[in-house]
Order: structure tokens, then sequence, then C-alpha cells
């Protein structure tokens, strides 16, 4: 091969992008909004999150979980709806009213991917998948009874 094509080959190659993540902060997923929050939340109000990229809906829904002190509920327990379309939302509403005057937690595991397999990251240290990396958050249901 001639020198010649070899520096064309170099230069393309140069111009090229790695597919594997650089560490940039806008390689890996993060959420960047969440509800409900603070208190007196509706017994019956879905969980929100924002994604800053298109996320692994399968992965997102066996990342979540959602309890009370000693109680706890899986993805099977809310019935979802993932965005397909910016902005990019997953939203997950109980299929039955949360307990009334109760504190919420609720938990995405760093196991929750995007489209492109990248684990999400919420610490902000430009790595994704470290246990550091978990979404949570917690809010108080209001203390009335849910409607009939």
């Amino acid at each position: 091969m001639s020198f010649r094509a070899v520096a064309i080959i170099l230069g393309l190659l140069a111009a090229v992008p790695a597919f594997a993540p650089t560490g940039a902060a806008d390689v890996y997923p993060q959420a960047t909004e969440w509800s409900p929050t603070g208190t007196n939340v509706s017994l019956e109000a879905p969980i929100l999150i924002t994604w800053s990229d298109q996320m692994n809906a399968q992965s997102v829904e066996a990342a979540f979980g959602a309890s009370v002190e000693n109680q706890t509920w899986n993805a099977t327990a809310f019935q979802w709806v993932h965005a397909v379309v910016p902005p990019w939302t997953a939203t997950a509403a109980p299929r039955s009213p949360l307990p009334a005057s109760a504190n919420v937690t609720v938990v995405v595991l760093p196991t929750a991917r995007d489209a492109r397999g990248y684990p999400l990251t919420q610490d902000g240290n430009e790595a994704g998948g470290e246990p550091t990396d978990r979404l949570a958050w917690t809010f108080r249901t209001e203390a009335g009874t849910p409607p009939r």
C-alpha cells in the first residue's frame, strides 16, 4: 500500500468518532426531572421521569421500585407509558391508590439503560452504571381517602 493511501485511510479513521463513551456528560443518560415531589400528593398521582435521552423501556421498568416502610412495589404495580419522541418521559400510573399519609420512596437503579445501551448516571461524575448513579426521591401522599 502506498504512503498516500495509508495517509488517506488514517485521515478517514481520525474523522470517525469512537462508539464507546469517552466520559462526556452528554453520552450517558440521566433523569433531568422527576415528580411528584413534596407533600399532599394525590393517592393516584402518576410518577413521571423525564430523561436526557430515549430510554430502553424494559430496563427502566426492571430497575424501578417504590416503597412505603415495609411495603414495596415493582413496575407491575404501575401502568407504564414511555415516550417515543422527545421529551423522553416515562410515566408510571399506580394500578391501585397509594397509601394515605405515607412517605413514598421511588428508586430507579443504575441498571436502567438508554436505547443505545448506555447505563444511567445521576452522580455527575461522567461515568454510568455505578451504585451512586441510582435515582431516588421521596414524596408524601395526602391524608384523604381515594375516590371511588
